[in-house]
């Protein structure tokens, strides 16, 4: 029975010591094992590519979020410029209505010309109304703003002439 118990117990000390490269599971032996193997340097190696592969996606992400973050405080910009200009707009329109208003003509062809100067900044400023939230992009927003600016200008062109 002494013999039985001493070669279990040989058998369970053996088996305690198992080889494996895995810190976590090695023991002495398997410590031994891995280093004399190269496997701890091996997994150490593997787990400093995985680091720096990390790394590089991190500073990669914030590369992205700073030049995004840029590319949202110019459109936020772009967006401010462009409702200030229609707000300029629309008091100058307002200014020409008023103006418009007051304007005494005689002669059909002044009064025809008149109408039509009060339909067209109407129109006028039913599309200014709209541009800021259009949805179009901000390029082509900023291009029918400066379009009718220009019209605004040539509209109290007209008026002058009126008068």
């Amino acid at each position: 029975m002494r013999i039985f118990s001493y070669g279990l117990l040989s058998a369970l000390t053996l088996y305690g010591c198992a080889v494996t490269d895995d810190p976590t599971r090695g023991g002495l032996f398997g410590g031994i094992y891995g280093v004399e193997s190269g496997a701890y340097d091996q997994r150490l190696g593997d787990r400093q590519a995985t680091l720096d592969s990390v790394k590089i996606q991190r500073q990669s992400a914030e590369e992205q979020q700073r030049r995004l973050a840029g590319e949202r405080t110019a459109k936020q910009q772009e967006k401010s410029q462009l409702n200030a200009q229609v707000a300029k707009l629309g008091q100058d329109t307002k200014k020409l209505k008023n103006e418009l208003a007051k304007l005494k003509v005689s002669g059909d062809k002044a009064k025809q010309e008149k109408a039509a100067l009060g339909k067209r900044l109407d129109q006028v400023n039913a599309e200014l109304k709209t541009l800021p939230s259009s949805g179009a992009s901000d390029d082509a927003s900023r291009q029918r703003a400066e379009q009718l600016e220009k019209e605004v200008k040539q509209l109290w062109e007209i008026y002058h002439s009126l008068q």
